[in-house]
């Protein structure tokens, strides 16, 4: 969809079939912070209404604002459960991405090492 805007304002566009390796491992908190305000500035400029559901499509958002609307152990406990899921989830796709756990990545990046 970027690539069309592109196209559409006049510039060339061209497609690479070589991967970018970008990884942001040395960054701080607000520089992180800046970097998916700059994302969502992009998604919300390119289709405005559906940026305001991308909070929904997080499991631990509907979770935290399900266990915060209706408090009980019953929200507790899934919102403990999601948190769980979620976190599992991401590291099994990190495995299947990047073909090793995070803790490869960690030492590998040299953030594991105690200063």
């Amino acid at each position: 969809m970027l690539g069309r805007r592109f196209l559409d304002s006049g510039f060339l566009v061209r497609t690479s079939m070589t991967p970018v390796q970008n990884r942001n491992a040395r960054i701080t908190t607000a520089q992180t912070i800046e970097r998916h305000v700059r994302w969502a500035k992009i998604r919300r400029s390119l289709f405005p209404v559906a940026s305001l559901l991308e909070p929904f499509e997080a499991p631990i958002t509907v979770a935290s604002l399900a266990a915060a609307v209706v408090p009980g152990k019953s929200t507790l406990a899934a919102l403990g459960f999601v948190c769980i899921f979620q976190t599992l989830a991401a590291l099994a796709t990190m495995r299947v991405i990047r073909g090793h756990a995070m803790g490869v990545a960690l030492a590998r990046s040299g953030l594991d090492r105690k200063r």
